[in-house]
């Protein structure tokens, strides 16, 4: 990941320096994909413990004084809002970081609640003091630091397969400290140095929009100012550090091999950790297996969310009966409904559900809801009444427990559970503008093409077979 650092001093400094460097950079790659290294475990290393942000003093980095002591030219980006936001930056900076030949500097994600966006010196200043603040004020809410209450933050791997991105050469490098000092202490640098850094603040939620290409009148959206890939192409700096990242439009893409590289990593930078698949599969298995039933995603999030939750019910609806209005009912389909209905004990319901699919009643459809919701039999009542064999994650209370019960950070795997449950049906019935449904329907795609892909090459081989 790094190249040497160039140094005009003393030969045995500097070959100290490199061995350091090489030595810490082992350490660090050498480390399970969707490990934590921990300071306070003590084997040396655990995958539940978040990462240590503490930086020795001494770096190994700590001699830079000019630009000519990189090889190496940096990308990176400011964090905010939820997860599934966080990735969509997370893509855009890698592409950015692709077309640029640059190694990517990624910062820590937040798998806690959804921090604000800010101008971009909010951020920075918040995320310097915010979660120290927290920590030492346990119990104490302030409006300073009120987004930041539950800021949880984890190595990009803790959560995300980076192979897809890494697999197209791009190089990435994990940043541990989110505190303002960070340049100084670990490069020895500081961004206000123009020859070191060049950077693109952002005062306004969607102040710039780059464009791959020098066309003139394409479609800004909300988007206030126009930055061109060639302006940055041209950047000699080291650093190229970007205030926010995040929104679909943010990058305007017209290459083919850019447009080719962010649709193949939206649906390729999935959720990998082992503890969110395994428990995954015990629900999916339950369920009668991938594509034996469908899903949805019902956010009740904040007040804009409880508004579509409605219409996603609606549209929840439509699609079933859209699906069963061509199939052949049997009869006595609306006594099985009653009669599914009458079983209290949800285990027992599942089993049941399982053994009349074939009767393709839109009311006894297996059906799967990912939600944010505390109580969905009670909140979602009207879908609850309609569909017989509706099912969530709270109806399988062993697997919760399970993921829960794996401390410190179990309890923030539950939603990611959730969407790979949701994305192994065989169809999928998102939130408008959610990105957490986004996720969930893009993971749905890539498992359906991967499902036809298998099957078409079961059939060639089964062919193959049958004609020798």
């Amino acid at each position: 990941m790094f190249r040497g650092m160039r140094s005009n001093r003393p030969l045995a400094i500097a070959c100290g320096s490199v061995i350091l460097l090489l030595m810490t950079v082992h350490l660090f790659y050498l480390r399970p994909s969707t490990g934590i290294m921990s300071s306070s475990s003590s084997s040396g290393f655990s995958w539940w413990n978040p990462p240590s942000t503490t930086i020795e003093d001494e770096s190994p980095l700590a001699s830079a004084s000019n630009a000519d002591d990189f090889d190496e030219k940096y990308l990176t980006f400011v964090p905010h809002s939820g997860l599934f936001n966080q990735r969509i930056a997370i893509i855009n900076a890698a592409i950015l970081a692709y077309a640029l030949n640059r190694t990517l500097l990624l910062p820590e994600i937040n798998l806690g609640t959804a921090t604000f966006w800010r101008p971009t010196w909010e951020i920075v200043d918040k995320l310097d003091r915010c979660p120290g603040w927290v920590e030492d004020h346990k119990g104490v809410v302030t409006t300073d630091c009120y987004d930041y209450r539950d800021y949880v933050p984890a190595p990009v791997e803790f959560v995300f397969d980076l192979w897809p991105i890494q697999d197209a050469g791009v190089r990435t490098l994990q940043r541990h400290d989110m505190r303002r000092d960070y340049f100084q202490k670990f490069w020895g640098i500081s961004l206000d140095d123009p020859n070191m850094a060049y950077q693109l603040l952002d005062d306004k939620r969607y102040s710039y929009q780059i464009h791959d290409m020098p066309e003139e009148n394409l479609n800004m959206f909300q988007f206030n100012e126009r930055i061109d890939l060639k302006t940055l192409e041209d950047r000699k700096e080291p650093f190229l550090v970007f205030g926010s990242l995040f929104g679909s439009n943010r990058l305007a893409l017209n290459r083919p091999e850019l447009k080719q590289l962010r649709e193949r990593w939206k649906k390729e930078l999935i959720v990998n950790h082992p503890l969110v698949l395994q428990q995954a599969a015990k629900v999916i298995e339950r369920l009668g297996g991938t594509n034996h039933f469908a899903s949805v995603h019902l956010r009740q999030g904040d007040g804009f969310f409880k508004k579509w939750a409605t219409k996603t019910i609606a549209q929840v609806k439509d699609t079933l009966e859209t699906e069963m209005q061509n199939v052949t009912q049997d009869r006595d389909a609306e006594e099985i409904v009653e009669r599914i209905k009458s079983i209290k004990n949800r285990q027992h319901r599942l089993q049941e559900c399982i053994t009349v699919q074939d009767h393709h009643h839109p009311q006894l459809r297996l059906i799967y809801v990912a939600t944010d919701a505390k109580e969905p039999r009670r909140r979602f009542s009207e879908l609850y009444d309609e569909f017989a064999c509706l099912f969530s994650l709270h109806d399988f209370p062993d697997v919760a427990r399970n993921t829960v019960s794996a401390q410190p950070l179990g309890p923030r795997l539950l939603p990611l559970v959730d969407a790979e449950v949701a994305a192994h049906g065989d169809f999928f019935v998102p939130t408008p503008k959610s990105t957490f449904s986004g996720y969930i329907k893009q993971r749905h795609l890539l498992l359906s093409i991967d499902r036809t892909e298998n099957s078409s090459s079961s059939s060639s081989s089964s062919s193959s077979s049958f004609a020798s």
